[in-house]
């Protein structure tokens, strides 16, 4: 049998799941150039930068979907008898919590790639000198 629930929950994940994939597909591009013997400390900050948007965006999207259940909270809460403006406030906070770990931790990694691309730059136009 088809559960409702249960697809709601699951399409939340596949979105997470998609943006994880944006972040895996270059870390194992730069995984392979690492095992090519590539040696800057560029490459460690750019990986590092990859592998957290990857695994915040895979278990973020888990834990919103199947542990908090975030797009079922609003109908969960109703069920439990609690008013409107409370369901509005724990909607709110849980929404904004997930909101802020996304983007802050976007921002890091996002960071760690530009930094580890400078490094890398610079590593490259020392051994050309």
């Amino acid at each position: 049998m088809f559960n409702e629930s249960f697809a709601i929950l699951s399409a939340y994940f596949l979105k997470h799941l998609a943006a994880s994939i944006a972040f895996l597909i270059p870390l194992i591009f730069l995984w392979s150039a690492g095992r090519r013997r590539v040696k800057s400390k560029g490459l460690i900050y750019i990986f590092s930068g990859f592998f957290i948007g990857f695994l915040t965006q895979l278990i973020g999207g888990f834990l919103g979907a199947y542990v908090c259940q975030l797009p079922l909270l609003p109908l969960i809460l109703r069920q439990q008898s609690m008013s409107a403006q409370e369901i509005a406030k724990t909607v709110s906070f849980y929404n904004t919590v997930f909101d802020l770990t996304y983007l802050s931790t976007l921002f890091a990694s996002l960071m760690l790639i530009a930094y580890g691309t400078y490094k890398l730059l610079n590593d490259l136009a020392e051994s050309t000198l």
